[in-house]
């Protein structure tokens, strides 16, 4: 179920819509997740990373024929361990990958039921009506498929938490959205706690972290955009698991 949530976080792209960010105020993944995240890891931007990876000596690994058993096997797996999510949307995670261009973020916080929860973060589209567009072919899919949602609202935010499928293997998430960003889960209070506390401005947030904002500052690239970033609070993690 954990390799679920994961791949999960890392795929889906459909969104509900929320409040439109104040004018000059760019809202990114940091701007969504607490100030007290305990692991944070992002990749700026979707194509310009698959671009990099085409480039690298791994990209050219998976391109050699020398190699195509073993990466084919690889697929192979992956498209095994995903396939209730093409059931689910009709796509595959794969597709769902290529079909992302901007920020895509993963991060474990804080959950006062579990203990900690893993949420990721994903920019589903240009502008906001692009992205209501995408929510719209995402609700479509999911209902289709015989998924059940149930709409609930927090402060100005609508959650939309979904359920699919019968147990043993019944699955559950939810989501919300902030801009262009949809924020999604399979620990609804955590969604929830989220939705309640984002704030565009910063405040509170993990980009108001100052051990962050530290990190960050200290290992910028002196040119260009990281292809990966990535943070980890030790000593939060270790105070929230108290």
């Amino acid at each position: 179920m954990r390799f679920r949530s994961a791949v999960l976080l890392a795929g889906v792209a459909l969104l509900a819509l929320a409040q439109r960010v104040p004018a000059g105020q760019l809202v990114t993944s940091e701007r969504l997740l607490p100030r007290g995240t305990v692991a944070f890891a992002k990749i700026p931007n979707a194509a310009e990373f698959r671009r990099r990876w085409n480039q690298s000596s791994f990209g050219a690994m998976q391109r050699d024929p020398a190699f195509g058993s073993f990466v084919a096997d690889l697929e192979r797996q992956l498209d095994e361990r995903t396939a209730w999510i093409k059931r689910a949307t009709g796509l595959g995670v794969k597709d769902l990958w290529l079909s992302l261009k901007g920020e895509v973020a993963v991060a474990v916080v804080h959950s006062a039921d579990n203990g900690f929860a893993v949420v990721g973060v994903v920019e589903v589209g240009d502008d906001e009506p692009s992205a209501a567009r995408s929510l719209v072919a995402l609700e479509a899919a999911l209902a289709s498929r015989g998924a059940m949602p149930v709409r609930l609202h927090v402060s100005d935010v609508d959650v939309t938490s979904w359920s699919i499928g019968a147990e043993p293997d019944k699955l559950t998430f939810s989501y919300f959205l902030r801009g262009r960003h949809l924020v999604v889960g399979v620990d609804l209070n955590s969604i929830l706690s989220l939705a309640a506390q984002a704030r565009p401005d910063g405040r509170d947030t993990l980009a108001g972290n100052p051990v962050y904002h530290y990190v960050m500052e200290q290992t910028r690239a002196s040119s260009g955009q990281p292809a990966v970033q990535w943070f980890v609070d030790p000593i939060g993690g270790l105070k929230a698991a108290i």
